[in-house]
C-alpha cells in the first residue's frame, strides 16, 4: 500500500460488501505494532475525489448570463478526467456579470459559483459531481417538533479514551544500606 493509490471502503456483511461509502487516495500511512493482537495493523489516512479538485488551476472566462450550472459543467469537463456531473442540478441562477478565473484552483471556483447560486457540491464515490441547492434535501425521514428534547444536551463520552505509557529499560540502580564493610 503506496501513497496515492485508491482505497475502496465498502460495507454490508451480507452476501458480501455491496455499498462502497468512500473511495479516495491514500495521504498518510503507519505501521502500529499491537502486542494484544500479535501482529501490525495499518492505518491509513485517505482523502476523498473533491479534494482532488485542488490540483487544477482554472484559467477561463463566462459571459454574463451563462447559467452557473452550464459553467460547472463545463469546467468538469475541462479540468478533470474521470469526473461526471450526471447529479448538477441546475437552480436556474445565471451569472450577472462576466466571471473570470486566473489561476484558481478547481475547488475554489466551485466555491465561489456555490456561493453565487446558493448551493453545496461534493465528489461520489462514482466520481459523479453532486451540486445541490443548500436549502435541502429530500429525505424519507421526518421529524417532528415532539421528537426534540429540549432538555437535551451534549456531553464528553470519554470511554473511548486509552493512555498508553511505554517504558523503556528495566534497569535499577541501588545502594543496599543495610550492608557493612568494603567490597574487594
Amino acid at each position: 500500500v503506496l501513497m496515492g493509490h485508491v482505497v475502496e471502503v465498502w460495507c454490508d456483511q451480507i452476501n458480501g460488501a455491496t455499498t462502497k461509502v468512500f473511495k479516495g487516495k491514500i495521504r498518510e500511512r503507519n505501521n502500529v505494532w499491537q502486542k494484544s493482537h500479535k501482529g501490525v495493523k495499518l492505518r491509513l489516512s485517505a482523502v476523498d475525489y473533491t479534494f482532488f479538485l485542488n490540483d487544477r488551476l482554472v484559467v477561463e472566462t463566462y459571459e454574463s448570463g451563462t447559467l452557473i450550472s452550464t459553467v460547472v459543467t463545463d469546467l468538469v469537463g475541462k479540468y478533470t478526467t474521470g469526473i461526471t456531473t450526471t447529479n448538477v442540478v441546475s437552480s436556474g441562477t445565471t451569472l450577472r456579470a462576466p466571471l473570470t478565473f486566473d489561476y484558481k484552483t478547481l475547488f475554489s471556483c466551485f466555491e465561489r459559483l456555490a456561493e453565487m447560486d446558493q448551493a453545496e457540491f461534493y465528489v461520489d464515490v462514482a466520481l459523479d459531481l453532486h451540486w445541490f441547492p443548500n436549502s435541502g434535501i429530500a429525505t424519507a425521514i421526518s421529524v417532528n417538533e415532539e421528537d426534540i428534547d429540549p432538555e437535551a444536551s451534549i456531553g464528553e463520552d470519554l470511554e473511548e479514551v486509552r493512555n498508553t505509557i511505554f517504558v523503556i529499560g528495566g534497569k535499577e540502580v541501588s545502594l543496599d544500606q543495610q550492608q557493612t564493610g568494603t567490597a574487594a
